[in-house]
C-alpha cells in the first residue's frame, strides 16, 4: 500500500457518538443483496448513516479516505476476509480511526484472537437481531467494544460459575466485578466512571489491575473473559430465539 493511499484522521477527534452526529457506516461485503438489506436496515433506525457499500480493497481504501466513516461494518469471509482485515489494519497502524466490526457467521476462539491482534473492535453474528446490531455499532462507535449476546442459559451458568468463586475471578474485589460487568456491556471508561461516580483515573487504575489478575491484554479478551464467566477463549454463541 502507497502512503498517498492511507486516508489520516487526527486522534483528537471525537467521535461520533459524543458530539450527537449520526455514525457513519461504511459496508464492506460482497453480496449485494445482503449489503442492501444492511443498508435499508441502518437508514430506517435513527442516529446512523450508511456512506457507502464497498466490496474490493482498491475502493474500500479511496471510501474510507473520502468518505471518513466511523464504523466499517466488514461481511466478508475466507481469504478475502483475511486481506481486507490486512488492509484496515495498516490504515489503522497510518492513523485512521475508523473502527472495525465484524459481522461474521461464527466466531470461534482461534479467530477471535486473530481478528483482535488486526484491529477488529466489535464481532456480531449474522443471525443476530437488528436491534443487537444497532447496540454494537453505537457501542463500538463511542470507543467500547462489543462480543454479541451469549445465549441466556450461559449467562446463568457464567452466574453461578461466578458464585463459586471460580479460580480466575476470586481475586477480583467487588469494584472490579462490577467494572468487569460494565465492560462486558461495552462500556467506556467515561461511562464506567459516570456509572460508578468515581474518576476515570480510578476506572483505569482498576482496569489494568483486573488485565493483571485475570490474564488478558485487550478490553475485548476481558469481555470475552466475562461473558464466559470467568473462562477466556470460549465461542460467542448468539442468542437465537428470545423470548
Amino acid at each position: 500500500m502507497h502512503t498517498e493511499d492511507v486516508p489520516r484522521r487526527h486522534d483528537e477527534t471525537p467521535s461520533a457518538i459524543a458530539t450527537g452526529s449520526p455514525v457513519k457506516i461504511l459496508l464492506i461485503g460482497e453480496q449485494p443483496v445482503f449489503q442492501e438489506g444492511l443498508k435499508t436496515l441502518f437508514e430506517r433506525e435513527v442516529g446512523f448513516t450508511v456512506v457507502g457499500v464497498v466490496g474490493e480493497r482498491d475502493e474500500t481504501v479511496k471510501a474510507i479516505r473520502d468518505l471518513e466513516p466511523d464504523i466499517l461494518l466488514v461481511s466478508l469471509t475466507g481469504r478475502l476476509l483475511a486481506a481486507m482485515l490486512q488492509t484496515l489494519h495498516v490504515l489503522t497502524l497510518s492513523g485512521n480511526r475508523a473502527r472495525t466490526i465484524l459481522l461474521a457467521p461464527a466466531a470461534p476462539r482461534a479467530q477471535i484472537a486473530a481478528w483482535q491482534q488486526l484491529g477488529v473492535a466489535g464481532i456480531l453474528l449474522k443471525e443476530t437481531s437488528a436491534q443487537a446490531i444497532f447496540d454494537g455499532v453505537r457501542s463500538v462507535a463511542a470507543g467500547g467494544s462489543w462480543l454479541g449476546q451469549p445465549r441466556r442459559e450461559d449467562l446463568r451458568d457464567g452466574a453461578a460459575r461466578r458464585g463459586r468463586g471460580g479460580a480466575r475471578t476470586s481475586g477480583l474485589t467487588p469494584r472490579e466485578t462490577e467494572i468487569v460487568e460494565a465492560v462486558r456491556r461495552g462500556a467506556t471508561n467515561r461511562h464506567i466512571a459516570t456509572e460508578l461516580g468515581i474518576t476515570l483515573d480510578n476506572v483505569k487504575h482498576h482496569i489494568a489491575n483486573i488485565f493483571s489478575k485475570v490474564g488478558v491484554v485487550t478490553r475485548l479478551q476481558l469481555a470475552m473473559f466475562a461473558m464466559n464467566g470467568g473462562r477466556p477463549g470460549e465461542p460467542i454463541v448468539e442468542e437465537r430465539n428470545a423470548s
